[in-house]
């Protein structure tokens, strides 16, 4: 504490500290951009368009975006890697041209190739030499399957070890001394609780428990993403099934991290700030299927002008603290405050 002291009276601090914020609002709002993008590859236009304006004014994920911490690029980072691994694994398309792109035998699954020549793999029926199109069940065909996504694995792991070795240190202290150093320094700082304590539903302790996220996460969720997952659970029949699928996925990820980050013992509502931005697609998927529901132009409008003011407002009632917002319809701030 005596050092942060110290570099806040620093002359200058607090004036470059302003200025490192632009930097991270930046990468919010490309990141946010780039995930609208890849939700038109997954989803259609118009649930990309909601997702846009959803992750431009969900409170808590707007807040973390602006401050000078790693949790901003973390979600930035995550949220384009879990859907750039969604389009390339489960959109045909986006995979094919990846492949043509990577190498020429890619150039079987472009998307270019008349479809006469590719319809056997998702239709049923036969083909020229009579023989049956419906696909079976074999380990020839689960390992068809499988390759793309372990190769994409393996590349990523290449890569992501090839990027460690750009680190200083490792040309300093060796790679034995830093990763021994980043594993102590790991389960020193996420393997024991905070030192502060944690206080969740009327208790003070260490360790909040497993129903910490789930409850802080709903608080600071706003009203459009909490009415937009109920909805899309209650309309959730009426997707597709490729995007039924992609859905599913998403909802691994967002699954498999919370799970990850409640196994440790310290807890903070902004560990789980990386599933936020799947939480607003899918909610903004649910919503254009309400307004796909709707028969009448007339009733479309007047939805989606509801639902701009239901975006707007968490942002503009708390202007300019949007930290301060708490989701309304589970009693807002007083009930947070007690929880």
């Amino acid at each position: 504490m005596h050092g942060l002291r110290f570099v806040g009276q620093v002359p200058g601090y607090i004036s470059g500290l302003a200025q490192a914020r632009i930097g991270f609002a930046v990468l919010g709002a490309l990141a946010a951009a780039g995930a609208s993008l890849l939700a038109a590859r997954l989803f259609g236009v118009g649930p990309a368009v909601l997702a846009g304006l959803g992750l431009a004014a969900e409170p808590f994920l707007v807040v973390n975006q602006q401050l000078v911490h790693v949790d901003g690029p973390l979600t930035a980072f995550v949220t384009l890697a879990a859907l750039l691994a969604l389009a390339r694994w489960t959109a045909a398309p986006v995979a094919g041209r990846c492949c043509s792109a990577a190498r020429r035998p890619g150039w079987h699954s472009s998307p270019n190739r008349p479809p006469s020549t590719c319809s056997g793999s998702c239709a049923g029926g036969r083909g020229r030499s009579g023989a049956p199109l419906v696909p079976t069940r074999t380990t020839g065909s689960i390992w068809q399957a499988a390759r793309r996504p372990i190769g994409d694995l393996i590349v990523w792991g290449v890569v992501g070890c090839d990027v460690r070795l750009l680190w200083p240190a490792l040309w300093v202290l060796g790679p034995v001394e830093v990763f021994s150093r980043v594993i102590a320094f790991t389960r020193e700082t996420g393997g024991q609780p905070d030192e502060v304590g944690s206080y969740f539903l009327g208790q003070v302790g260490s360790d909040p428990g497993p129903l910490y996220y789930p409850v802080a996460t709903l608080f600071r969720l706003s009203p459009y993403t909490t009415l937009g997952l109920v909805v899309l659970a209650a309309l959730g029949w009426r997707l597709t099934s490729p995007a039924r699928m992609r859905v599913l996925w998403l909802l691994v990820f967002v699954g498999g991290f919370s799970l990850m980050m409640t196994l440790g013992p310290k807890k903070f509502d902004r560990y789980l700030l990386p599933i936020y931005p799947a939480l607003v697609i899918l909610a903004s998927l649910g919503w254009w299927t309400v307004l796909r529901w709707l028969d009448r132009r007339v009733v479309q409008v007047a939805v989606g002008a509801v639902l701009v003011v239901g975006l707007v407002w968490p942002l503009a009632s708390t202007y300019p603290y949007p930290l301060s917002f708490y989701n309304p319809l589970l009693g807002g701030g007083a009930v947070a405050q007690r929880a």
